[in-house]
């Protein structure tokens, strides 16, 4: 779109003999339309731009501003920050992520999440590309082959 609409605009001007416009120092017209082109090009117009979310509440009771609220609000892309610290303790099933995101937590030593010997963290689907720090993970629990473990290994 951007190609064909710098084409509709030097296209006249060439067209009359008129110089489109040159490089002081090399007489070549390609320099301004490399630098236009250059300008117009960048993400398109429905392009959705990366999100950063913050966590302000400690519960896990799908409230606005809970952190399973916000890993299931999440695209591609966006960020999860927190505003608060302490343990958040899961009480409905792992988190679930379907989409490549950032989770920053405040540090390890002020922000925990906890499945509460009772379920697994994160349950991360495959083919998506995740980064999680400055959280500790604890008391994950999941099921391995009908066998109970304790930890961070699969479900």
């Amino acid at each position: 779109m951007w190609t064909s609409l710098a084409i509709r605009m030097i296209a006249p001007l060439r067209a009359k003999g008129r110089p489109v416009m040159r490089n002081a120092t090399t007489g070549n017209p390609g320099f301004f339309i490399a630098l236009m082109l250059a300008c117009l090009a960048g993400a398109p117009d429905n392009a959705a731009a990366a999100t950063t979310r913050t966590v302000t509440s400690l519960n896990d009771d799908g409230g606005p501003t809970t952190l399973r609220t916000l890993i299931g609000a999440s695209a591609d892309g966006d960020t999860i920050n927190f505003s608060v610290t302490g343990t958040i303790t899961l009480t409905k099933g792992p988190l679930t992520n379907y989409n490549s995101i950032t989770i920053i937590g405040p540090s390890s030593a002020n922000l925990t999440i906890s499945g509460n010997n009772a379920t697994s963290v994160f349950d991360i689907n495959a083919g998506t590309t995740n980064s999680i720090s400055g959280l500790t993970i604890a008391n994950g629990y999941s099921t391995l082959n009908g066998r109970s473990k304790k930890g961070l290994e699969p479900s």
